[in-house]
């Protein structure tokens, strides 16, 4: 988004320096980069979801992704009811061969 030479806008600088932070965190406990990305994305989801009292639609469009999209992108614990059924079905299927 922003070109190396581009100076960045004020109101950006402080989430600059936290993800900074996050990074050097995530470098010394050598989170290997797609776990550190997923966890940010968790992070990014629950706090929208948070801001918008549970309203995934709300979450979603904030987020600019699709409701189903948000919905995946939560641990199965917290996607609610069907998904946990779909998953409980699936995996008893597979255990039975």
């Amino acid at each position: 988004m922003y070109d190396t030479n581009a100076e960045v806008p004020e109101e950006h600088k402080l989430l600059l320096r936290q993800l900074k932070a996050a990074a050097s965190t995530f470098l010394e406990l050598r989170t290997p980069r797609a776990e550190a990305m997923s966890l940010f994305e968790l992070a990014l989801v629950h706090e929208t979801l948070a801001r918008t009292k549970n309203n995934r639609s709300h979450a979603a469009k904030l987020l600019g992704v699709h409701r189903n999209t948000l919905t995946r992108k939560l641990p199965i614990s917290e996607r609610g009811c069907r998904e946990r059924y779909d998953t409980v079905n699936f995996q008893s299927r597979a255990l039975r061969g």
